[in-house]
């Protein structure tokens, strides 16, 4: 049901994309900041908590790329790369998730400088999980695991002028394996 609300939400903005399509502007930007994943123990690679979920902590880094219609409706690309933040290198297991974001907002312009920009879309995700090497005799178990799901993305714009802005971003990712909460901050570039 989800999926399907989504897609009718997706085909309705896309419907919006009208004739001013050529008066917009071409979104790219950076984003760093900090994540949290929740992980179903059944995508665990070492059961190490009573009710085998896990939660970590990650260092999320994304490219931006979109587009700004003329009519305020963003169409954009992420790509994330999230790491597990491990200070000590591959003696415990760690995890890292990539993803491929498509997504599609509108931008509120809530002053001159300041827009609020809401998205929904899909995620394709990647899952690597790797066992520490620390009390582990054999070989360490890898595993890789990916899948599309919807993702919800807030987005906070602070404007310096007409080409470089602020961003503070909050996402949500629920994939078959879990979840990821990710919050950044970044540049973007629009022109």
């Amino acid at each position: 049901m989800k999926r399907i609300l989504a897609a009718s939400s997706l085909a309705l903005l896309l419907n919006s994309f009208s004739a001013q399509a050529g008066q917009g502007e071409v979104l790219l930007g950076l984003d760093i900041g900090v994540s949290g994943m929740s992980i179903d123990e059944d995508f665990v690679i070492t059961d190490t908590s009573e009710d085998g979920d896990r939660s970590e902590r990650g260092f999320p880094f994304s490219y931006v790329a979109g587009y700004h219609f003329a009519n305020n409706v963003v169409a954009e690309a992420n790509l994330v790369y999230n790491y597990e933040i491990n200070f000590f290198g591959t003696a415990f297991e760690n995890y890292q998730v990539d993803e491929l974001k498509g997504l599609v907002g509108y931008s509120f312009q809530l002053t001159h400088a300041l827009s609020l920009v809401p998205f929904i879309g899909f995620s394709r995700w990647n899952l690597k999980a790797n066992e520490g090497t620390l009390f582990n005799s054999g070989p360490e178990a890898k595993e890789e695991y990916d899948g599309t799901d919807l993702t919800y993305k807030l987005r906070l714009n602070f404007a310096f002028n007409s080409l470089i802005a602020l961003s503070y971003s909050y996402a949500i990712t629920e994939a078959d394996f879990g979840s990821i909460h990710t919050s950044q901050i970044g540049l973007l570039f629009e022109f």
